[in-house]
């Protein structure tokens, strides 16, 4: 089946905070100290939200219930200093 958030009535919504800094050095991103997690919700089956770095770019790497179509969504806040 299909979980969405956005279904009345549906309590199978998941809900995260994640803060932390990377940075891009010559094309190269790294992590920089440990990203602080708040969790708001995790239904049964799913997987908290982690974040990455693949190259020169961010992953935000998530897992759902086995079988089952989720909508997600995330919403991406980013500074960029330029030299």
């Amino acid at each position: 089946g299909k979980e969405t958030g956005g279904a009345m009535g549906n309590t199978k919504v998941g809900g995260w905070e994640i803060i932390g800094t990377i940075t891009n050095n010559g094309g190269a991103a790294l992590i920089i100290g440990t990203n602080i997690i708040r969790t708001l919700n995790t239904p049964a089956g799913w997987g908290a939200p982690t974040v990455g770095v693949n190259g020169a770019n961010m992953d935000i790497q998530v897992t759902g219930k086995a079988l089952t179509n989720i909508d997600w969504v995330a919403r991406v806040e980013t500074v960029e200093v330029v030299f």
